[in-house]
């Protein structure tokens, strides 16, 4: 989204999201209890009308964020709780904020970053990124202080209001996204929620821990290209299979753009509404720039605005 590339879906990374490599040990590390999305149920995606400060309800906040944890999950991938009692209260399933990298740069962009978590209750958000550049790595040494964010941004998750099945599929970071709309159809209770995550290897399946204590280990269908978890495949073998098998109402999907194409397609083949999350490069977060156009079939939209979560039947894959 914003150079370096990033994720308008899910979080700051290279054009290929799955990170490699063992746990990698980090002194800022300690328990934690799994992520329970608790963030607001208005399913509008809450379109940007400028950067508020004030008491208004309209609109995207511009919030400095405390610092209150941050941790490694793996080479170069990072999760960071901020206190940010504004932004969650509004944050959605789907939505991002643009992020302001701390230290004298120069970053004259922020960088767009999707939520992992929020509470409104607590006041916290969480963010998962992948280090892919100098603000990138600057943001990673931050243990403690304050950082700016403005949001939510963007359109997120809009799943059907009727009862019925739901398959999300992620590849590598595609995760981030997926793990609070996992988190909020179990809250509203009207889906039965299944996940499929692919990754290079098992290292690589961020999310996994948060999504098996929320779903169950049967729910949840891991797959790796290296073979260490069973067949070496792509994710979307298995969610093909699991959408040839019938029965399901819903689909969401972020991770590698073909990925997606292709679990749109299986869904459509399928008879489910399917909805998918693209990330482009980003400038300003607010549609003004125009840099994160995406073809749809009503021409042209922002990732930023119209995007970054759209029905797949829309998006003109190129």
């Amino acid at each position: 989204m914003s150079p370096p590339p990033a994720a308008t879906g899910g979080l700051s990374r290279d054009h290929d999201p799955r990170p490699d490599g063992g746990q990698n040990h980090d002194p800022r590390q300690g328990d934690r209890k799994p992520t329970v999305w608790s963030g607001g149920s208005d399913k509008s995606g809450g379109l940007p009308t400028g950067a508020q400060t004030d008491g208004s309800k309209d609109g995207p906040r511009l919030e400095d964020a405390t610092v209150i944890d941050h941790r490694s999950l793996a080479p170069g991938v990072f999760r960071l709780r901020l206190a940010a009692p504004q932004i969650a209260a509004r944050a959605q399933p789907g939505q991002f904020v643009h992020l302001r990298p701390p230290g004298p740069g120069p970053y004259p962009l922020r960088r767009p970053l999707g939520f992992y978590a929020a509470d409104p209750d607590s006041g916290l958000v969480e963010l998962v990124y992948q280090v892919v550049g100098r603000g990138t790595a600057a943001l990673s040494q931050v243990a403690q202080g304050r950082i700016s964010l403005l949001g939510p941004l963007g359109r997120g998750w809009r799943p059907p209001d009727a009862l019925g099945r739901a398959l999300l599929v992620g590849g590598g970071l595609g995760v981030v996204p997926l793990v609070p709309l996992a988190a909020q159809l179990v809250r509203d209770g009207r889906f039965e929620v299944e996940v499929v995550l692919g990754a290079r290897s098992v290292a690589g399946l961020i999310g996994r821990d948060d999504l098996t204590a929320l779903l169950g280990a049967e729910r949840v269908h891991l797959v790796t290209d290296d073979g260490a978890l069973g067949p070496a495949q792509p994710v979307t073998v298995p969610a093909a299979r699991l959408l040839a098998a019938g029965g399901w109402d819903y689909v969401a999907t972020c991770g590698p753009e073909a990925m997606q194409r292709l679990v749109a397609q299986a869904a459509e083949a399928a008879g489910a509404a399917c909805e998918v999350s693209l990330e482009r490069p980003m400038g300003c977060g607010l549609g003004v720039c125009l840099s994160c156009v995406v073809q749809t079939d009503r021409g042209r939209q922002r990732a930023c605005v119209e995007g970054p979560v759209w029905p797949s039947r829309q998006v003109v894959w190129q």
